[in-house]
C-alpha cells in the first residue's frame, strides 16, 4: 500500500498490516505496548530530522521497524547525533512519566509496564549493533575522529560481536526461563543487517 501525506510517501508492506492484525486480534497488551512505544521512538527520530531541516522522502513501515527515508544532507556532528539519540530521549522521558504517574495514581500496574517496555526499548536501541541507534552514533563518533572506512571496519566488528553476545543471550533465557525465541531470531536478524547494510554517508 502506498500513498502521500504532504508530499511525504507512506509505504506500508503487506507482512506489517498483517502482524499488526494478529497483534490486535491475538495479542495480551505486551507487544501492541511496544509497538506503541516504537512508533513513539520513531516520531522523536522523525522530529528531531525536522528540526534540523531534514527533508523527508517516505516512510516505510515493515514487519521489523520503520525506516524513515530522507535526504542526503550534510549535518553538525551534534546535529546527526541529536537525531540518532532523540528515539531514545523520547522512551526515557516517558518511562520518567510512567514512574511519575505510576507514584500517584494508586500504583496502577499499567504505568510500570509502559515503564519497563520504554526503558527496554532505549536500552535495546542504544547497543551498538548495526541498524540500532547505538550502532549509528559508534559509526558518528569514529568518522569524526578518524575516517569513514574506519568507522565501517569498526562499526561492523562491534556489531558482529555485539548480536553473537544478544543471541548467547536469547538462548540463556529461551531454554533457563521458558520464554519465546524472538530475541534469538532478532539478533540473527540484526547479525544479517550488519553485513549488508550499505555504510549511509550521514
Amino acid at each position: 500500500m502506498r500513498f502521500s501525506i504532504g508530499g511525504v510517501r507512506i509505504e506500508i508492506s503487506f507482512l506489517f498490516c498483517i502482524l499488526l492484525s494478529c497483534l490486535v486480534l491475538f495479542d495480551r497488551g505486551v507487544f501492541l505496548f511496544a509497538f506503541l512505544m516504537v512508533c513513539v521512538h520513531e516520531i522523536a527520530h522523525l522530529f528531531a530530522m525536522l528540526l534540523f531541516g531534514v527533508k523527508i522522502d517516505g516512510i516505510a513501515l515493515e514487519p521489523f521497524g520503520i525506516l524513515i527515508k530522507k535526504e542526503l544532507k550534510a549535518l553538525l556532528y551534534y546535529q546527526n547525533m541529536c537525531i540518532v539519540f532523540a528515539g531514545c530521549f523520547a522512551n526515557f522521558l516517558l518511562a520518567g512519566i510512567c514512574i511519575f504517574l505510576y507514584c500517584f495514581f494508586e500504583k496502577n500496574n499499567i504505568f510500570m509496564r509502559f515503564f519497563s517496555i520504554n526503558i527496554a526499548l532505549a536500552v535495546f536501541n542504544l547497543l551498538p549493533i548495526t541498524g540500532l541507534d547505538g550502532g549509528q552514533a559508534l559509526q558518528l563518533m569514529i568518522a569524526h575522529y578518524r575516517s569513514a572506512k574506519n568507522a565501517e571496519i569498526i562499526g561492523k566488528i562491534a556489531s558482529s560481536i555485539g548480536c553473537v553476545l544478544l543471541l548467547i543471550f536469547g538462548m540463556i533465557i529461551c531454554f533457563k526461563i521458558r520464554l519465546n525465541p524472538s530475541l534469538c531470531f532478532l539478533s540473527l536478524f540484526l547479525l544479517i543487517e550488519t553485513f549488508t547494510r550499505r555504510t549511509q554517508s550521514d
